[in-house]
Parts: C-alpha cells; sequence; structure tokens
C-alpha cells in the first residue's frame, strides 16, 4: 500500500466467520502511540514509534480499531481462518 488510510486498504479481508490477521511493516507520520494497548500478559501483535509500525498476526479488528484512520505506506500479509459453521 502506498500513503493509504490503513482501514480503507484491509476493511475488504472483514468477512464472517473469518479470523483474519495482519503481518508486516507500515511507515506513517507522527502516530500516536499512546493509542495502542499495553498489556503485558498479552502476545505484542502491533509494535510502533511515531514513524514505524510493525505488524505481527495482529487481529484484522485490532487493526481497524487502533490504526484504521492513519495514513501508511508499506507492505502487509493477510492470513485468514475460515470456520465452517
Amino acid at each position: 500500500m502506498e500513503d493509504q488510510v490503513i482501514g480503507e486498504a484491509i476493511s475488504k479481508f472483514n468477512r464472517t466467520n473469518t479470523n483474519v490477521f495482519i503481518s508486516g511493516e507500515l511507515s506513517v507520520e507522527d502516530f500516536d502511540t499512546s493509542v495502542l494497548p499495553r498489556d503485558p500478559y498479552q502476545f505484542k501483535f502491533i509494535e510502533a514509534s511515531s514513524t514505524n509500525i510493525k505488524l505481527e498476526a495482529a487481529p484484522l479488528k485490532t487493526v481497524i480499531k487502533f490504526l484504521g484512520d492513519e495514513f501508511a505506506s508499506g507492505s502487509l500479509q493477510i492470513r485468514s481462518i475460515v470456520s465452517s459453521q
């Protein structure tokens, strides 16, 4: 993705009965890292500085919630698990 809103770029992967996970590295400008959840007992799937965001198997809904309005450039890998219900 190139200078695109993160939420717009990944929202098409939000499907019912599907768990979607995102990995990759993004460049951003002036990102406020204080909005990210900080739980020392939780796997750290989002690491960020004011200019870079690294995702490792981050749940799609979490990425949309905390990063959805940010403009970013970089590459992402999308993996999904479809439940048969």
